[in-house]
């Protein structure tokens, strides 16, 4: 039996105010008692933040962009979610100067429930607290069996919302979420024909959106790229436009037509790191160095202190950079490997005996790169390849490098131990 539980009363949520701004901690801090919340914290930065998150769920988080901390408060959202201090059920409110688009599409992919611009209204931001508390108590049955994968259940529910004139408010919520779960349960032609209807009386961006998904997911691409055009059109739908037809051709395996889409998606939110991972893979598969490189180094400025950092990044920038050489004119590919190596030696002096070794095979590569084949050939022989295990990317290293050096057989060879898995 699937049991609801009761949403908490408004004395027993918790909130914490994340903002470098001692002033704004402390009014934000007002505000939220003044609203009847008993337990609410404030943090300065990122540090102090997941320090009262280790000793305390919170209901409600309000999060500034700018820390003094080396983590923006975008870097700390992310890091927050991915250690499941916030759940679905948290109560995510977001604020920043910086209207940046960039940093908009960014903020949005991460769904909080709202987006202040400083400097901030207290009065205004009052009523949006109170729509958002109410909106979570008054939605809580439809939303929770979301959260819970019991979509069918809450269809049940915000249908019967949508029936109730007192949640004539949170109708365009409802519709969504409606939407949305015949998605997840697979029924593309039902959620066409539900956003057909929606789009004949109400103009939400997130309607055209799901009614184009819905005609991908069913293969009725020529329909939906007349839609997906006119959202091009639209700053409020562009980006997810670039998505949706990105992943489509994809799962088509026409990665050219994918590459072309995902890199514009890429320009409009540039701090998600798995899109630019996407970029940087759909780059190779279709010989683009350049856009490679690009990506990479975005993927890489990016993922710097946030819950994404680790050496794989920084690697896959080293082996776009030698890639991107390769392809250049001899003067700017000396410079750009020049960099590289220079990344390789500051990377080893951080990492485990493992990825130091990994790390020479690339190394063999900068210099086979720079002509220099007969030290690549030492280096790669001064490896003990059988102890080691390596990645994908590892192997691609190695097939590219005996190729360089002239060990065709053994290129080949590799190629095909490689592709086994993936075929």
């Amino acid at each position: 039996m699937f049991d609801i539980p009761s949403p908490k009363p408004l004395d027993q949520l918790s909130a914490i105010v994340i903002d470098q701004n001692a002033l704004v901690r402390d009014a934000l801090k007002s505000l939220m008692y003044s609203l009847g919340l008993s337990y609410t914290r404030g943090a300065s930065g990122a540090y102090h933040a997941l320090s009262e998150f280790r000793q305390q769920q919170f209901d409600i988080v309000v999060l500034a962009f700018d820390l003094n901390t080396d983590k923006d408060g975008f870097n700390l959202l992310e890091e927050l979610k991915f250690k499941g201090f916030i759940k679905k059920s948290t109560c995510v409110i977001f604020i920043s100067a910086d209207t940046d688009p960039a940093l908009v599409h960014s903020i949005v992919e991460l769904q909080p429930d709202d987006f202040w611009t400083k400097p901030l209204d207290h009065q205004k931001i009052k009523q949006r607290i109170i729509n958002i508390l109410n909106c979570r108590k008054l939605l809580h049955k439809p939303f929770y069996c979301a959260d819970h994968k019991e979509y069918s259940r809450a269809i049940y529910y915000a249908e019967r919302g949508l029936k109730q004139q007192k949640l004539k408010g949170f109708h365009p919520k409802l519709q969504r979420l409606i939407g949305d779960c015949l998605c997840e349960l697979g029924e593309f032609a039902s959620a066409e024909k539900y956003y057909g209807t929606l789009l004949s009386e109400f103009n939400y961006s997130w309607a055209h959106t799901g009614y184009a998904r819905a005609l991908l997911k069913q293969d009725k691409l020529e329909e939906a790229q007349a839609k997906i055009e006119t959202l091009k059109q639209r700053a409020d739908t562009r980006f997810m436009a670039y998505d949706l037809l990105a992943n489509y051709y994809v799962e088509l395996n026409e990665f050219d037509k994918a590459f072309t889409e995902i890199q514009q998606a890429g320009k409009l939110a540039p701090r998600n790191i798995e899109r630019s991972k996407r970029v940087c893979d759909l780059a190779k598969l279709n010989h683009n160095a350049e856009e490679q490189y690009v990506s990479a180094f975005r993927m890489e400025k990016y993922a710097r202190n946030s819950i994404h950092a680790s050496p794989e990044i920084v690697l896959n920038l080293i082996r776009a950079s030698i890639d991107l050489a390769a392809s250049a004119p001899p003067e700017a590919g000396a410079s750009t490997l020049h960099r590289a190596s220079r990344q390789l030696i500051d990377l080893c002096k951080t990492v485990d005996s493992t990825t130091k070794n990994r790390a020479k095979i690339i190394e063999a590569r900068i210099l086979v790169t720079q002509g220099e084949k007969r030290l690549a050939e030492s280096k790669i022989n001064g490896i003990k390849l059988s102890t080691l295990s390596l990645s994908f990317d590892d192997n691609m290293d190695l097939v590219k490098l005996y190729h360089a050096l002239g060990h065709r057989e053994k290129a080949v060879a590799l190629l095909k131990q490689i592709k086994k898995p993936i075929i």
